[in-house]
């Protein structure tokens, strides 16, 4: 992270509150999820629902066919070129956000919640819009 704050000095690593954070997603042109546990985290979902393009390293849980439009990077060299690639093509990057933004429209919490429901034989509890408004 350090290396890349350095190489990239208009860079925001920290906390941020929900507030602050979608600013600073929103003033970005890429955001870079670097998952430490290699797991799927709120933070893959949060930058694909912004206009700054995410990247994340590699995590092998699924994230390929959960986020189809994630670029991914091995190794800290592939990261900064990923970076610098899509700093330099503007277009290609704003292209690639648009896509993931479109498709986090399916990841919401209600949309979740709902499927949820769904799966479980709560269904009647979502097609009524009584029920579902104290629920969801």
């Amino acid at each position: 992270i350090q290396r890349m704050m350095a190489l990239f000095p208009n860079s925001f690593s920290g906390t941020a509150s929900p507030e602050d954070s979608n600013k600073i997603y929103n003033q970005s042109r890429v955001a870079l999820n670097m998952s430490a546990g290699l797991d799927i985290n709120m933070r893959m979902f949060e930058g694909e629902a912004t206009s700054a393009l995410l990247i994340t390293n590699t995590i092998g849980s699924g994230e390929d066919e959960l986020l189809p439009y994630l670029p991914r990077y091995d190794g800290a060299a592939e990261c900064e070129a990923m970076v610098r690639f899509f700093l330099a093509h503007p277009k290609i990057a704003a292209e690639l956000s648009r896509a993931q933004a479109e498709d986090m429209k399916a990841h919401t919490y209600e949309v979740r919640a709902r499927a949820f429901l769904e799966e479980i034989g709560w269904g009647a509890l979502v097609a009524s819009p009584k029920l579902s408004s104290r629920i969801l």
